[in-house]
């Protein structure tokens, strides 16, 4: 597969502020954003990736799991490179309800814990998609996820 970008021949670098609440952007002073941009290798480039077909991959749960403060029953979570994924079977999505209390990480083979520390929400109806995410998760090498101290083995 071909690339549909064109050559790069220069990119820009800049310092970036990470803000993580909305009052500490109104706190930043309005500094303009210096760009520099300094020369790349010259020449004609090709850019290439693989997407597999399927990136996410579904476990059984089968158990209750307690999210938002409440026992609620999960059947399957689905995992990604982006995250980890839980449909449930409540809509949490609505202004207030959810609480972000929830913490997960996976642990890999090795022993390796990723935390995933940012949590979304989202729903419609009667259910919603709670998701843990954060960090890249090499779902290969996952051998347990914990959700708020729950264990659940993949492997």
């Amino acid at each position: 597969m071909k690339s549909v970008f064109p050559p790069i021949t220069e990119f820009m670098s800049y310092n970036v502020v990470r803000v993580k609440y909305f009052i500490q952007l109104k706190a930043l002073p309005n500094i303009p954003i210096m760009f520099n941009s300094v020369s790349a290798i010259e020449g004609s480039w090709e850019f290439s990736f693989d997407i597999p077909e399927k990136i996410t991959t579904e476990f059984a749960v089968g158990r209750e799991l307690e999210i938002n403060g409440s026992p609620v029953y999960i059947e399957t979570l689905s995992i990604s490179p982006l995250g980890v994924m839980i449909d449930l079977p409540v809509n949490l999505a609505g202004a207030g309800q959810y609480r972000r209390e929830d913490h997960a990480h996976v642990i890999y083979s090795d022993g390796t814990v990723v935390e995933l520390n940012e949590t979304y929400i989202g729903g419609r109806d009667n259910v919603s998609t709670l998701k843990f995410g954060g960090n890249i998760i090499e779902v290969e090498r996952v051998v347990e996820i914990v959700i708020n101290s729950e264990v659940i083995l993949v492997r």
